[in-house]
């Protein structure tokens, strides 16, 4: 079985949608030695070099309103050209006039869960006006969690049966040999990860922080990851100097998995503050590394997730927020139990289970075709 993946936005460094596509395609290729994978990419892996059974074609990128819509349009034509049986399009969720056995990933519908998120005019387009649109074009879709999956029945009235969830997984970084973070980060302090946004409800994050300090004012609060533009920048730094807060907290920028093993594993604890997330891998990232977490209750898949092994808070109470914090550095008792609840907790997640899964999505839909089943009618 010939089987086309499109993963035109796993060269992104930051965030799920470039993280995901880069590690399925990786272990279905070490899980599955039967088919062959036919990867649509906008910048070739060098990861997947090693693989007899995958063939890497280079298609435009679908960053963007114009670059999407001409992918969006010419896919059709350019996998014509492959002897393809199934397609999976892990960033389009559709393409025009789709072969039938054709599968989207849907990562999350923040902007039906939560009015506002959208800080691109390009992704409020999507979500709001070509998104039902889109959905129509694939007969079976992967939701990433069941907060997601549940979104799709109740907005789109898509059947139980046409949605099967494959959650995500995280693997554990080898730390850099030159431990560069570590001479750059010293003493106590919490810490944040990913693509900073409106969404990631950093603000939230700033005012507990600056009760915290108040009472504990040696401690930092680490920001790891790239501001969305300088408009965000703007708007965060402006709070940071009203708050008063700005000699503790550290900005790195990017940083790569190697050094981030040593600053999960350094920190008093790992906050994720997030307004809505379709999953959240650096909560089990940080877990999986014996790093207590605090996060979110009503942060869309943040509690599914994170199970019983995180502390919890409403994602725009700062206050509660703030007592989470020192409850972390202040009951070693509780901050034991968490750590080995949270190793336990991510031992439930992998790549290769996502992989598994996924294969078994590919069988099913082919069986459902000779059979006519509801998998994918």
């Amino acid at each position: 079985m010939n089987i086309g993946i499109e993963i035109t936005k796993a060269h992104h460094k930051d965030g799920g949608f470039g993280v995901y596509p880069r590690k399925l395609i990786k272990n279905l290729l070490e899980i599955d030695k039967n088919n062959q994978y036919i990867v649509f990419t906008s910048k070739f892996l060098d990861e997947l070099d090693g693989f007899s059974n995958c063939r890497q074609i280079l298609v435009p990128s679908s960053d963007g309103i114009v670059n999407f819509l001409k992918l969006y349009f010419n896919f059709k034509k350019i996998i014509e050209k492959y002897d393809i049986d199934i397609l999976h399009l892990l960033s389009l969720y559709g393409i025009r006039k789709a072969p039938r056995l054709t599968i989207s990933t849907v990562f999350d519908l923040r902007h039906l869960a939560v009015s506002g998120l959208n800080e691109r005019k390009f992704g409020k387009i999507i979500y709001k006006y070509w998104l039902p649109y889109l959905l129509k074009h694939s007969c079976h879709f992967i939701a990433i969690s069941e907060e997601t999956k549940k979104t799709m029945k109740m907005h789109f009235g898509i059947s139980d049966d046409r949605i099967t969830v494959t959650r995500l997984g995280h693997e554990i970084y080898l730390p850099d040999k030159s431990e560069e973070m570590a001479t750059r980060i010293s003493g106590k302090y919490f810490m944040w990860v990913g693509m900073i946004t409106k969404r990631k409800n950093l603000e939230v994050l700033y005012r507990a922080f600056a009760q915290f300090i108040a009472c504990h004012p040696k401690y930092k609060l680490v920001i790891a990851g790239k501001f969305l533009n300088s408009i965000v920048e703007g708007s965060h730094k402006k709070l940071i100097h009203n708050l008063n807060i700005k000699s503790s907290i550290i900005f790195t920028g990017y940083v790569p998995d190697s050094e981030l093993y040593t600053l999960y594993k350094n920190s008093a604890a790992f906050i994720f503050p997030s307004i809505y997330e379709g999953f959240g891998i650096p909560i089990i990232e940080a877990m999986a590394l014996g790093t207590p977490v605090i996060t979110t209750v009503d942060g869309g898949a943040t509690k599914e997730v994170a199970g019983n092994a995180a502390l919890f808070f409403k994602r725009y109470d700062a206050d509660e927020l703030a007592e989470r914090m020192k409850e972390i550095i202040s009951n070693e008792t509780l901050r034991d139990l968490l750590v080995n609840k949270g190793k336990q907790r991510a031992e439930f997640f992998s790549w290769k289970k996502t992989a598994e899964v996924t294969l078994d999505v590919y069988r099913k839909l082919t069986t459902s075709n000779n059979n006519d089943s509801a998998f994918c009618s």
